[in-house]
């Protein structure tokens, strides 16, 4: 089994493309990011996309998400999301401590 590494996300971006988003996630019957990236239009297996989300909110003018992936974030998700949704910006900070993973993309 692989290295859990848990990404949390703080999305931002237009209101109208925050709510497509928050709600095509939130209709999902699975939680994989494999369902998601078939959503957006993609072949998940063209994709890495091996994971799950979880504590999905929209919170005021920003998207709250957190993936478990394995070892590493899962860039190429939310490089999908962007390409669908070119309002966003994604900043995340991600953890896999087996590994000695710590990367975030804010400077704050």
């Amino acid at each position: 089994m692989a290295n859990i590494c848990t990404t949390n996300y703080v999305i931002e971006g237009e209101k109208k493309e925050l709510d497509t988003l928050y709600q095509t996630m939130k209709e999902q019957q699975e939680n994989n990011l494999g369902c998601l990236v078939k959503v957006l239009g993609k072949n998940p297996e063209e994709v890495e996309c091996r994971g799950v989300w979880t504590d999905l909110e929209r919170q005021g003018d920003n998207l709250r998400v957190t993936f478990e992936t394995a070892w590493t974030p899962c860039y190429e998700v939310t490089q999908l999301m962007k390409a669908v949704y070119p309002s966003l910006r994604i900043f995340y900070k991600a953890e896999e401590p087996g590994n000695e993973v710590y990367l975030k993309n804010d400077a704050e």
